[in-house]
């Protein structure tokens, strides 16, 4: 079903569009999709933290690993969160 097959048979379907092509205004199914995403992005961190723990051998270089995943979580967490504040 296209637009301007819609158009043709007089019906209204914009509202099946808007949720086709998800723009229909609720900001709560995006609200909740990022939720998840960041809670991934944890979960993932986590299991790093574990990893660097159990196989890095040298202490420096653990802090160092560590720093660099805690700066790439969040990296991405800020890249899910601020298309919100728009």
């Amino acid at each position: 079903m296209h637009r301007n097959d819609a158009a043709a048979d007089g019906r209204d379907n914009n509202r099946y569009f808007r949720y086709i092509e998800g723009s229909n205004g609720d900001a709560g199914g995006n609200m909740i999709g990022v939720l998840i995403g960041v809670l991934i992005i944890v979960v993932v961190g986590a299991i790093c933290f574990w990893a660097i723990d159990k196989f890095a051998n040298d202490r420096r270089l653990a802090n160092l690993l560590k720093l660099l995943v805690v700066l790439i979580c969040l990296g991405a967490i800020l890249q899910r969160v601020l298309p919100l504040t728009y």
